[in-house]
Formats: structure tokens, sequence, C-alpha cells
């Protein structure tokens, strides 16, 4: 049998702080800032995107359209601005859900998906594992409204600035007022239009235990210690009793109840060279 002060420290691990999510949701989109942006590894080249809240037509009532007129590779971004957060997000994973149907025009792989922050008035992106090179996130044609999934880490070195005069990455290291939005975009479309609903972003905080628990801990250890080194009556102390042999080969277990998120309907492919 477990001795009551393991139990004690296995305990009190048990009601560390548990990992938690900040989650950010919007379908109405009324207080969102929106503008147009070029790929930021290419040049600047003719074509254009505009962002516009419609009342009607979304997954119920408000969507927004985004139209692109491409050329080079352009997005629409759409920031929301009634949040902000300066908690740290370095190494944070993270998942960007929005509903999608195609518009007018819409052919090919439909629009490449960026997820963007914005911080003193730089907005900067980040597109998939690859980017900005490689294969991004992309909508493909969706006939009818479909949630899609886009997963990530927030690494600085990964956001790139869009626009703005702020430094070329963001800091992710906490006290920086941070908000939060998407970008739809493509290359060569002519004009074409999908429609974007119920934006969420999700990121999950790191579990650490709270002070008071890290000193119940170290002193229900101490006293288990204790415990163990001070001989049973009526025996030699040169024997281990049965119970300290198990306890001396006795090793922990950490189990990682973090909450994980999938990635189920992301699909990854290249929006820059959308045809």
């Amino acid at each position: 049998m477990m001795p009551f002060s393991l139990l004690a420290v296995v305990g009190l691990l048990a009601i560390a702080a548990p990992a938690s999510a900040l989650t950010i949701t919007d379908g109405n989109f009324t207080t969102w800032s929106f503008s147009a942006a070029i790929h930021p590894a290419e040049p600047a080249g003719p074509g254009s995107a505009t962002v516009t809240r419609e009342v009607s037509g979304g997954n119920p009532d408000a969507r927004l359209n985004v139209t692109t007129v491409t050329g080079a590779t352009h997005y629409g971004t759409a920031i929301k601005t009634d949040f902000s957060s300066t908690e740290s997000l370095d190494g944070r994973a993270f998942t960007m859900t929005l509903d999608v149907v195609m518009g007018p025009g819409a052919f090919g792989q439909g629009q490449g998906i960026l997820a963007l922050v914005e911080q003193a008035g730089s907005v900067y992106g980040y597109g998939g594992p690859s980017w900005p090179a490689g294969p991004n996130w992309i909508t493909f044609l969706q006939d009818d409204w479909t949630t899609l999934k886009f997963a990530g880490v927030f690494d600085a070195d990964q956001f790139l600035r869009m626009f703005g005069s702020g430094p070329t990455h963001p800091d992710f290291g906490g006290g920086t007022a941070t908000q939060f939005g998407f970008a739809a975009g493509n290359s060569n479309s002519g004009t074409l239009t999908q429609y974007y609903d119920n934006f969420s972003m999700e990121n999950t905080r790191a579990s650490v235990p709270e002070p008071g628990t890290i000193v119940l801990v170290v002193s229900a250890m101490t006293v288990h210690a204790v415990a163990l080194a001070r001989p049973r009556r009526g025996r030699s102390s040169r024997h281990s009793s049965p119970d300290l042999e198990v306890n001396h080969r006795a090793g922990y277990a950490v189990v990682d109840t973090t909450p994980h998120q999938g990635s189920g309907g992301t699909r990854v492919a290249s929006p820059m060279l959308i045809r």
C-alpha cells in the first residue's frame, strides 16, 4: 500500500493549476477592421483585395466577403479590434476555425488563409508549416458552409509583417498588446469571391502549479523522506522493510493532462500560386 505521505504528494500534484485555453470567437464582425496586403515575400504587382461585412447570408446572419482581383498575391485582412491579450504566446499551440463557402467567380483551389496578429498597428501573418515559401493553408471550393480548422504554433520567427512600421516579426514574449484575426487571398485569380463566418482562435496555456501548491508538495515530500529514513520498531536498522524496498524501487509517472487540439479539417497546400 502506498504510504500516506506519498499519497499526499500525488494528491497535491493532481490539484496543481490545470492547463486552460484562451478562446476568441466572433460571427458578427461589427468591431473588426479591414485592410489589404501583398504577400510579404513577393514583389509588389498588379491586383487588389477587399474585405466587406455583409449583414445577411452568413451561417447565420452576418458574413465577410473577401474578393480578390489578382495578378500578384494579395490578401484581404480582418482584425478583431475589441479584444487584446498581453499574455506570453511564445510556443503555444493554436487552432483557428472559419466557416467558408465559395462565392461568385470561385475556381481552382479557392483562397489561401493566414492567421493574423496585430501589435501597435503592424499586422503579421502565418499561413502554415512552410510559410512563406511552401505549402500553405487553403480553403478549396466549398459548395455549402463548411467549417475548416487550421492548426499552428505561435512562433514569432514564422509570423511575417504584412504591413505597418513595426519590426519584421511580432513579440510573443508577453507584455505587448496583441489582437487576432485572419486573411484570405490568392494570385492570378481574376475576380474571385469567398465568404467567411464564425471566426474562432483558441490557444492553450501551459499548466503551472500555484505557488502554495508547490510549498505543500515540498513539505509533503520532506515528511515522506523522514518517514522512510526512520527504522521500524522491533527490527534492525540494517535491514530494509518490504515497504522501504518497494519505495526505493518506485518511480514517478508524470501524466500530461493538457488538452490537445486536433487538426481535423485542416488542408495544406500552396495558396500563393493558386490558379
